[in-house]
């Protein structure tokens, strides 16, 4: 019994004598674990696995450090070994749902993610998801071509950011020697630290061979990603602690601080200065410049976050810079959001929260009315199963660069040239009188949802749209008449060119159209100028006062055509000369057409018009299913009307007053028009493929024209009066009793862009007035159709003023000398009927809601 027992102490001292170093060597590599040293940590890993096969915390985090050195199948290898074991941490099975995703297996990654959320139910559902959408982008076309470029190599190559027309990237290569032969840029375990390259782009638009950015007196290693001013003269720059071979992501312990400085004409730069917002116990980088260098967008993990990186702005105040706003919720996350880059108003960045295919995947985001309002998955191609971040784009190129571990790359890190597979749409804006280039003409996209642009020297800007652009881009520039533009992109990948003519105030000749039996003003005529020796045509209306202006050009022969709907239409020939007489066009006496037809009446000594026929009808504009036709485009000149209702008065003939015509064949929204049926019987007369509605009918003309002149006051500008008997019944339809429209003029306020959110504050900010007036507008409401203003309601209350905001027109009052007048017109607006009435700064053309 005594000899047994000793041979079991012995046995117990040897097994013990082994656990020691095992142990031991399990705890060094934990160290080595925690200090993001994987290779390190695997090879520790391996000696405590070689000794405990089934040990669960060596198992899972040798896995995971596989993971982080982007070595996919290993790390599954090892995790599918470590689930099996008994008392693993939860949070390694959320690790190997993440493996899955990087391989691609987007079905058994959702399995695990939903069982980690028994536990963690809101992170494990939301991967969970992420999962379905991946599966779901399987097959989607991608909607950017993407090429692996030459110039990289076996090492890590990523952040390459454009320096005018050259590119320059970071990357661990050491086949590019310096001419010290410096071997100063290694880590502690000797892999070559990363370095800061200068490159262009050869005849087919590939990256060309590098060489170094940074000469050897300023150079210094872990330098990058960076950022460059527009203007070349600033740049932001991350100094970084990537090691080579480990993923470029937060959760493999990446260290890094911003500098700034002052860059010279070949990029380099020297006396650089840490960023005022670098802190101590969290990192600052990945920065992207707005503005001109004035702005100032960065990554940072700084604890007042939404979790993780969050991206932040800051703006430059004088020699320093504001305090980092956080960009919100609808751009940041529980996640990890990094690497921003700023073209206009779209924000590209990479996330590894929002709904995406796995690793870090690249996002474009959409300011609207200034706020960060949707995000955009950049789809397949761009984004992989693995990690792809620093996106940066050239639109007026159509071109740009990612970084990504992806598989089938040269190296660690590749960068990837990216093109948007799209229309190239160019747009050209010409002097109207000479056809001569406007170089600076503005190009506001808003309604495109992006900025606003101006043309080149040559008159021109060009862009790239993606397949389902349908917009309007308003044209402009000082001195000139603006002009809405409306683009389509097809998606054929085909260059398309828009041309646009301005009309240089200055040089417009001015004219006017008059009633020839009674000399009153005509509105509303359709006038074409078609240049005789080009077909070049220009188009106008007259307004109110019957007056048009038309920038022909100099020594030039016109035929000038007037139409509209009861009138007979009208042709005048002239010879513009030098362009000095401003009065050439003179005043055009037109003729309606229940009169006998003789030659129009020209007041002016121009050669003699000649008669068009009687009826003429210009053509009707492109509209949508609800959409007014201007309804003095399609009248007829001998309208007749049926037989009104029982509960109408029986009159045998009279007047009535059209308002709107729409196409026949489409479907026409009458409870816009009902309200109308106080002023008399709303109805509608469907002949020659348009339905046209009136109010009627009037037993003399005097009470017609009492009824037009109430309906112009309620916004129907164009209304005019037609002849109608009771003889003709076909194709005319009577509506029911008065009824409020469904959009009222004082309460449309269906344009939500115009009420931004801004914070309470005890008294509003006051920017620089660009005159002796205050800043200050009263808002009264927003329309689709703009008749529905009721102008007179505010009349002498301030100076009317009209923006356009995509399908709406926004309606101001300003020329307030300051903010209290302007809140007393407010009160006056609400009591004239437009009770949402609101005080707003008008900044840039954005207007910001003041809190009173």
């Amino acid at each position: 019994m005594k000899h047994i027992f000793q041979s079991i102490l012995m046995l117990a001292i040897l097994a013990t004598s082994i656990q020691l170093p095992a142990q031991s060597t399990l705890k060094k590599a934990n160290k080595e674990y925690e200090l993001y040293a994987f290779s390190l940590a695997i090879k520790s890993y391996r000696k405590v696995l070689d000794k405990d096969p089934n040990n669960v915390v060596a198992l899972a985090r040798i896995a995971e450090c596989y993971r982080q050195l982007n070595q996919i199948d290993d790390a599954l290898s090892w995790y599918e070994k470590a689930v099996q074991q008994k008392g693993i941490d939860p949070l390694h099975l959320f690790n190997y749902a993440k493996t899955l995703m990087n391989k691609g297996q987007y079905e058994k990654a959702k399995e695990w993610f939903l069982l980690y959320a028994e536990g963690q139910p809101v992170f494990g559902n939301h991967y969970a998801e992420n999962c379905d959408f991946a599966l779901s982008m399987r097959g989607v076309k991608p909607l950017y071509r993407v090429k692996n470029e030459y110039a990289n190599s076996s090492a890590s190559d990523f952040g390459a950011t454009f320096f005018g027309q050259k590119v320059i990237y970071s990357s661990s290569r050491t086949d590019i020697p310096r001419s010290n032969n410096s071997s100063a840029g290694t880590d502690w375990m000797g892999n070559a630290a990363n370095q800061l390259y200068l490159t262009s782009r050869d005849d087919k638009s590939f990256l060309k061979l590098p060489k170094h950015l940074r000469s050897d007196i300023h150079n210094e290693f872990n330098e990058g990603p960076l950022s460059y001013s527009e203007d070349g003269k600033w740049v932001a720059y991350t100094k970084n602690n990537f090691v080579e071979g480990t993923r470029q992501i937060p959760s493999s312990g990446i260290e890094l601080s911003i500098y700034i400085a002052e860059a010279d004409a070949g990029g380099d730069w020297n006396n650089s200065r840490p960023f005022d917002f670098n802190g101590s116990g969290y990192s600052s980088g990945y920065p992207a410049f707005a503005d001109n260098g004035n702005t100032l967008y960065f990554a940072s993990n700084r604890p007042d976050g939404y979790g993780g990186y969050d991206i932040y702005v800051t703006r430059r105040t004088g020699n320093t810079w504001s305090t980092p706003a956080n960009l919100g919720p609808v751009i940041n996350s529980p996640g990890n959001e990094i690497s921003p880059y700023i073209d206009g108003n779209s924000l590209y960045f990479s996330s590894d929260w929002h709904q995406g295919l796995g690793g870090m995947d690249i996002f474009r985001a959409e300011r609207l009315a200034g706020d960060w309002a949707k995000v955009f998955h950049l789809g397949n191609g761009v984004n992989s199963s693995r990690d792809d971040y620093n996106f940066v784009f050239d639109n007026n190129n159509n071109i740009g660069y990612f970084t990504s571990n992806r598989l089938g790359g040269k190296g660690r890190e590749d960068i990837y040239q990216v093109t948007r597979m799209t229309d190239k749409l160019e747009i050209y804006v010409l002097d109207a009188k000479d056809r001569s280039p406007i170089a600076g003409a503005s190009l506001d996209f808003s309604d495109c949802s992006e900025s606003v642009y101006a043309t080149n020297s040559a008159g021109m800007y060009s862009f790239q749209a993606l397949e389902g652009l349908d917009c309007k881009v308003m044209v402009s520039k000082k001195g000139y008449d603006s002009f809405a533009l409306n683009i389509r992109s097809t998606g054929k990948r085909k260059t398309r060119s828009f041309e646009v003519t301005l009309n240089k105030e200055a040089d417009k000749l001015i004219g006017r159209v008059l009633n020839s039996t009674d000399n009153s003003s005509v509105a509303d005529v359709f006038i074409r100028a078609t240049d005789r020796n080009t077909g070049d045509k220009l188009e106008t209306r007259t307004d109110a006062n019957g007056a048009y202006s038309l920038a022909l050009r100099d020594n030039t022969s016109y035929i000038i055509r007037y139409s509209k709907a009861g009138f007979l239409d009208t042709q005048n020939a002239i010879q513009t000369r030098d362009g000095s007489d401003k009065s050439l066009l003179g005043v055009i006496m037109f003729r309606p057409a229940v009169t006998s037809i003789e030659s129009p009446v020209v007041a002016n000594p121009s050669p003699s018009p000649t008669t068009g026929g009687p009826g003429s009808i210009p053509p009707p504009p492109s509209i949508d299913d609800n959409t007014t036709i201007d309804d003095s485009a399609t009248a007829s000149t001998d309208e007749t009307a049926t037989e009104p209702p029982p509960s109408s008065p029986a009159i045998e003939e009279g007047f009535s007053v059209q308002i709107a015509a729409v196409y026949a064949n489409r479907k026409a929204d009458i409870t816009k028009y009902r309200k109308l049926n106080s002023i008399g019987n709303l109805y509608s007369r469907t002949e020659k493929g348009y339905k046209k509605f009136r109010i009627g009918i009037y037993a003399t003309r005097e009470a017609a024209v009492e009824a037009q002149q109430k309906l112009r006051a309620e916004g129907y500008k164009s209304a005019f009066i037609v002849a109608e008997d009771l003889e003709r019944t076909s194709g005319v339809e009577f509506y029911g009793p008065p009824t409020e429209p469904a959009t009222s003029p004082a309460n449309d306020y269906s344009y939500e862009e115009e009420q931004p959110k801004v914070e309470d504050q005890p008294a509003p900010p006051v920017p620089k007035a660009t005159s002796n007036q205050s800043p200050y507008k009263v808002r009264l409401a927003a329309y689709k159709n703009p008749q529905f203003f009721n102008k007179n309601a505010v009349e002498g209350l301030g100076d009317l003023e009209m923006q356009s905001k995509g399908d709406f027109t926004i309606m101001l009052l300003g020329g307030f000398a300051n903010l209290d007048e302007a809140i007393a017109v407010r009160q006056k607006a609400i009591d004239s009927g437009f009770k949402g009435a609101f005080v707003v700064i008008d900044e840039e053309g954005r207007l910001v809601k003041v809190n009173l």
